[in-house]
């Protein structure tokens, strides 16, 4: 038996070989490496990229009236290797607006009339007013702003404006999971 073991050992060699040592790779990431987003390691790649804001924000909350009043100046960079011609606006608070779709129930005393936003400037001189001019136009809990001068790779946008909401009370477990840090802070975010 032992001879016969030899004999096919000896006739008929085998190689054994090792795995590559890569793991599998979604499509969508192998495509981000291939276009030099991401590194194998998950990093960044050269051809990263993100957006940036600053904010300033100044708030204040009235107590007796159960709302809160903000104005907010913000700075968007666009980094981004995309000329953009609409910024987005998210308003999360407008999740307890009247007529609102929601995923989930609220409290029906949380309903109120959503964010109150006063006119915007766009680098100081031009202006929207959200709900009337013909720039804007809302969807869900965004606002989207049409500008009238394309927003181009490396250059920058300031908005200014000044808003106010009803503070919603008694709320349910699920109204509770939306964090009460972005609610009345104005986020931003692009679409070409």
């Amino acid at each position: 038996m032992r001879k016969i073991i030899l004999f096919l050992l000896f006739c008929f060699p085998s190689t054994i070989y090792a795995q590559e040592g890569r793991l599998y790779e979604s499509l969508n990431y192998k495509n981000s490496v291939d276009n030099g987003i991401r590194s194998r390691d998950g990093n960044p790649g050269p051809e990263y990229w993100q957006n940036h804001a600053d904010y300033n924000i100044s708030v204040r909350l009235d107590t007796s009236g159960k709302k809160i009043y903000g104005s907010e100046e913000i700075t968007y960079y666009n980094n981004s290797p995309d000329t953009l011609s609409i910024i987005v606006i998210r308003l999360y608070p407008n999740r307890y607006m009247k007529g609102a779709v929601r995923n989930t129930s609220i409290n029906p005393g949380n309903i109120h009339e959503g964010v109150k936003l006063d006119t915007i400037f766009l680098n100081d001189t031009s202006f929207i007013e959200p709900g009337v001019d013909r720039r804007t136009f809302y969807f869900g809990t965004n606002l989207g702003l049409v500008l009238d001068n394309p927003l181009f790779p490396g250059n920058k946008i300031k908005l200014k404006c000044k808003w106010n909401y009803r503070i919603p009370l008694n709320q349910t477990t699920e109204e509770r999971a939306i964090s009460p840090i972005t609610c009345g802070l104005l986020a931003i975010s692009t679409h070409r």
